[in-house]
């Protein structure tokens, strides 16, 4: 546009006006958000499932770079992902875990313009798993839900064996023997087991009619196990003349129901 500008007096001078388009530049910019570790419960020798969030913040560029992850100061994936324009990219990534205890870990990418949301630390707490066989027959429905009421997700992966079907590869896969009721034990069902507990395996005994000689073998210290004749009835229990400090969240009445009881 031309025109003239008006001063003082009677001078004028011409002006010309030039009409610039002014926008921001497209920023070539890919940001970290977010790292969503696993909600359910990591054990030793599992992998891990991570869900990585990223967004794009150019309009028209797609953006393309290794995504680098690190666990326990060692990078374990690396993997080459692109992000579409102005777009929101959710990566997953598995990552094994191999030792018990909290594990520091951090997601990576390629330097861009903000250096401040290209990686995204995270932890990651693993417990470790025991191995147990039972040694049990028909009669463990109970103690089954006791040593593992969860399923997979409990900290005690549950074997079972029937007293007269377990066997040596059985208890080289286990680190604990747990033997409950059934028939019982054999001379050479003992001898097995001591040899695993020598070896550094540890036995958790019942004491039920059938067990008392492995839990005297295994045993480090002298046993004397008796059973109660069933004729002799029921047993019960006494109240105690002083509440003793555990008993204190129970009621007199409540104790006197106790000593109602009989087992």
């Amino acid at each position: 546009a031309a025109g003239e500008m008006a001063g003082g007096g009677s001078s004028r001078r011409p002006f010309r006006a030039l009409l610039l388009p002014v926008r921001s530049p497209d920023v070539a910019n890919v940001a970290l958000e977010d790292v969503l570790t696993p909600r359910t419960t990591l054990h030793r020798g599992e992998i891990a499932r991570l869900t990585v969030r990223l967004r794009n913040a150019s309009k028209e560029l797609a953006q393309r770079f290794p995504l680098e992850v690190s666990l326990g100061g060692r990078r374990v994936v690396e993997k080459e992902i692109e992000v579409a324009p102005e777009g929101y990219f959710s990566e997953s990534v598995t990552v094994p875990v191999e030792r018990e205890g909290w594990l520091n870990g951090v997601v990576r990418k390629r330097p861009d313009r903000l250096p401040a949301d290209d990686a995204r630390y995270f932890a990651l707490h693993v417990r470790d798993r025991a191995r147990v066989l039972l040694i049990a027959d028909e009669e463990s429905f109970y103690l089954e839900q006791a040593l593992s009421p969860g399923g997979a997700g409990e900290d005690i992966a549950l074997t079972k064996r029937g007293w007269r079907t377990f066997a040596t590869g059985d208890l080289a896969a286990a680190e604990v023997a747990v033997l409950g009721p059934g028939r019982g034990p054999e001379p050479r069902d003992v001898a097995l087991l001591d040899r695993f507990v020598s070896s550094g395996g540890k036995a958790v005994v019942f004491l039920l009619p059938g067990t008392e000689e492995a839990a005297k073998r295994l045993s480090r210290y002298p046993l004397r196990i008796a059973f109660a004749d069933a004729a002799e009835g029921f047993y019960s229990v006494a109240k105690p003349p002083r509440t003793p400090y555990f008993l204190a969240p129970f009621s007199e009445d409540d104790l006197a129901a106790f000593a109602r009881l009989r087992f």
